[in-house]
């Protein structure tokens, strides 16, 4: 369903503006007036900056044609006197970040199509990028344009999910505790990819342990996890999802073991216990690699299955997040 201004008025408990404004679509969400394309449909967020208020940037883009704009304050344009065109619309709310995330997290209620949530320290982009070439001659795939993964990237992503898809790719990173949650209630990923963590963005959490759990949030509505566990602290699944993890240790061996979590709603079992592969939870063990023809062959168990592949290259970064899709795939 298309937006109309009177449609997002009503998302945001607003009043509408009058007729015939109110039946004008808004198709483009926009938060740089430097990047408007098609102003005629697109809907400014005059988000602040460090040292600017996001109004600031309001005359910039109602001077390249945009003409609805989400302000937390009345812009000095409008208050100069001077006429502004008839269909100029302003839609004054408390937080302009939260409305563009409402809006969008409105939109994706609209799709029932997978929705493939990738989050970790590293490799997002990448095996977001990949996955798009394994699965792009069987899906009409939509996903998130370069590393739009930020509390601004990912409902602008997401606002890009359209009924001629059928797959969403989609990407999320955070830099500190309090952010995932909200992208969570943007994206609702059907399935989840964790690709590993890292040292990147330490500063912003007290340990591993709260790194994970708050990455772990994304989650929340997804069915089926695919994660990178090696060097993991110990976690546990909701009740009820289907975990596929890949590592260089034996499924038997590795720890999935719970942490307070406030997406886990099942009875956590001890630290430390030891959780086989089961019919939920299903285990990818990398036994070895060797260098071959420019690239390595990954020797792998799965399902009692000891089988190789073969990637087009040397490094184990990269191996790490071919195994991450193949996981995927599986």
């Amino acid at each position: 369903m298309p937006f109309s201004l009177h449609h997002i008025a009503q998302a945001w408990d607003l009043p509408a503006p009058p007729p015939p404004l109110a039946d004008q679509v808004v198709a483009h969400l926009v938060t740089d007036s430097r990047q408007v394309v098609f102003p005629a449909s697109s809907l400014f967020f005059a988000l602040p900056g460090p040292r600017r208020s996001g109004s600031d940037f309001v005359a910039a883009a109602y001077q390249r044609g945009v003409r609805f704009f989400v302000v937390d304050e009345v812009p000095t344009i409008a208050q100069q006197g001077e006429p502004l065109a008839w269909s100029t619309h302003f839609f004054v709310v408390p937080d302009v970040l939260k409305a563009l995330q409402d809006l969008a997290a409105l939109h994706r209620q609209q799709f029932d199509y997978p929705v493939l949530g990738i989050t970790g320290s590293n490799g997002k982009t990448m095996v977001k990028e990949w996955l798009y070439q394994l699965l792009q001659a069987d899906y009409r795939i939509v996903r998130s344009p370069r590393s739009y993964n930020s509390q601004i990237g990912v409902p602008l992503s997401v606002w890009q999910m359209d009924a001629q898809h059928n797959l969403a790719l989609l990407e999320a990173g955070i830099s500190q505790t309090g952010e995932m949650q909200k992208l969570a209630q943007v994206m609702a990923p059907t399935m989840g990819i964790f690709t590993g963590l890292g040292p990147a963005h330490d500063a912003g959490f007290n340990s591993s342990e709260q790194k994970l759990k708050e990455k772990l949030q994304l989650f929340a509505t997804a069915k089926t996890w695919v994660v990178a566990a090696d060097g993991l602290p110990d976690f546990a699944p909701p009740a009820g999802v289907q975990l596929f993890t890949w590592g260089k240790a034996e499924a038997s061996s590795k720890t999935v073991a719970s942490i307070v979590s406030t997406i886990s709603s099942s009875t956590p079992p001890t630290q430390g216990s030891i959780l086989p592969a089961t019919p939920s939870h299903q285990h990818l063990h990398w036994l070895s690699s060797r260098a071959l023809d420019g690239g390595q062959e990954l020797v792998l168990r799965f399902q009692e299955n000891e089988f190789s592949i073969w990637v087009p290259f040397a490094d184990e970064v990269s191996a790490r997040n071919a195994l991450t899709c193949l996981l995927t795939l599986l």
